[in-house]
């Protein structure tokens, strides 16, 4: 067993991964079965500034595109949120994401604290079809996955790449994105996903160099301000307002409700394979929990005890 096996689970640094579904009860994994056609939303969230789970601004957003939108032209019915936050510690003053971000994006090889990681979690979630999307300097990391799964045999994991406001600095686009001989003529290789972006100005430099490598049969979207992502993704267009808030006893008219299930990827002891074990977390998104500022805390020791009243019972 390897030194890392013997660790304690909770010091292991793993982003956290669950899965919303509109339907009659929480998301189950069957044995090894894939997980089809779903969104897979990339993103570093923490708590709400008012005591929500960190996936209750998200909640709003999968309720309406999957419950609320009736129509038949949502491409998926399953939201698998990647929160990156849980991989880093992260204090007041600093994060080491920012650092680590810039590290993998920079670096050719995915380096082993990030760009693996999510690697072989992508691998073991057993994805098929999937629509992978990510914002801003995130939309690198999609690359990099990506290019790392076309040289395995995962080239069925993603369906669509979907860079939302997409920065692909000149550095990375120079390290990443140059022009690199393959066997059988010498050509490029080009990548079997489409790519679809989403900018929030006509121009982009980046077009260009991305349409050697992927699939742009279609024109970029141009939404400055999107109202709900999810709908941008499932439909190609954005929807008509923003979505209310999340909603914990909405239910509509087929009977389906918004669920929430945390999935844990662990070895199995005894048949040594990788298993997805999923809980129902819903209750979790209606919570609020408030902590007291540390100056509003009250010091024992500075307390003059001998003028406070005492009472019994």
């Amino acid at each position: 067993m390897s030194r890392k096996a013997r660790e304690e689970k909770t010091s292991w640094k793993m982003p956290s991964v669950d899965v919303f579904v509109g339907e009659y009860g929480p998301f189950r994994t069957k044995g090894h079965d894939p997980i089809d056609n779903a969104l897979v939303w990339f993103h570093c969230s923490s708590t709400d500034g008012d005591g929500h789970h960190a996936l209750h601004s998200l909640a709003g957003m999968a309720q309406n595109m999957i419950l609320q939108q009736q129509d038949d032209n949502s491409r998926f019915r399953k939201i698998v949120s990647i929160n990156l936050r849980n991989m880093f510690e992260c204090s007041e003053y600093e994060c080491e994401y920012e650092e680590a971000l810039a590290k993998e994006i920079e670096e050719v090889p995915l380096t082993k604290k990030f760009g693996k990681t999510l690697l072989r979690l992508l691998q073991r979630l057993h994805l098929k079809n999937a629509f992978v999307a990510a914002e801003k300097d995130l939309c690198a990391l999609l690359i990099k996955l990506y290019q790392a799964m076309q040289r395995t045999t995962d080239s069925d994991v993603i369906s669509e790449l979907w860079l939302l406001h997409p920065d692909l600095s000149t550095k990375f686009v120079n390290t990443h994105l140059v022009e690199s001989p393959q066997s059988g003529g010498g050509k490029r290789k080009n990548f079997s996903a489409k790519v679809r972006m989403v900018l929030e100005k006509k121009k982009n430099n980046r077009l260009g160099v991305l349409s050697h490598f992927f699939q742009m049969e279609e024109k970029p979207l141009l939404i400055p301000n999107p109202n709900n992502w999810f709908s941008v993704i499932a439909k190609s267009k954005d929807s008509s307002e923003k979505p209310n808030p999340y909603d914990p006893e909405f239910i509509n008219p087929m009977g389906k409700q918004l669920f929430l299930s945390h999935v844990k990827v662990e070895m199995n002891r005894y048949t040594k394979q990788y298993e997805r074990i999923c809980d129902d977390i819903t209750p979790e998104l209606a919570k609020i929990t408030l902590e007291k500022p540390a100056e509003e805390l009250i010091d024992a020791t500075s307390l003059d005890w001998s003028t406070c009243d005492h009472h019994v019972g």
